[in-house]
């Protein structure tokens, strides 16, 4: 009878944790099906970073960073069709505007920039590998 019983107990207990395991491999799969997701969507969003920042900019402003907060909102309501960025880069903080294609199409941008700003400068794009 107690043989029986310790059987019988044994059997259930591997039958719960054969039972768990299958639950926990389904979770897994959905897990791993979510983190895929998050991997491509974070290598989009990575692209579209590089594609932005591999453009010829112009930067207006270097240094502390209530000032390039100013000329930031300065230049953003001087230049609405031009996207306008605050960059940090040690030690100082850089107002850049613009995200051009093209040298020209900075350049010219360059020309009515320095209307307002008279130290701006244009930037190369960076090299992304």
């Amino acid at each position: 009878m107690k043989q029986k019983l310790l059987c019988c107990t044994v059997l259930s207990l591997f039958n719960a944790f054969a039972f768990s395991a299958w639950g926990q491999r389904d979770s897994l799969l959905v897990a791993e099906a979510n983190s895929a997701d998050k991997i491509n969507w974070m290598l989009e969003d990575f692209q579209a970073l590089n594609r932005v920042t591999s453009a010829y900019r112009i930067q207006i402003y270097a240094g502390n960073y209530q000032n390039a907060q100013k000329i930031m909102a300065e230049a953003q309501v001087a230049f609405p069709d031009t996207p306008v960025f605050l960059d940090f880069r040690s030690p100082s903080y850089r107002v850049r505007v613009g995200a051009f294609a093209t040298r020209l199409a900075a350049e010219k941008k360059l020309i009515a920039i320095r209307r307002i700003y008279k130290t701006s400068v244009l930037i190369k794009p960076e090299k992304t590998m």
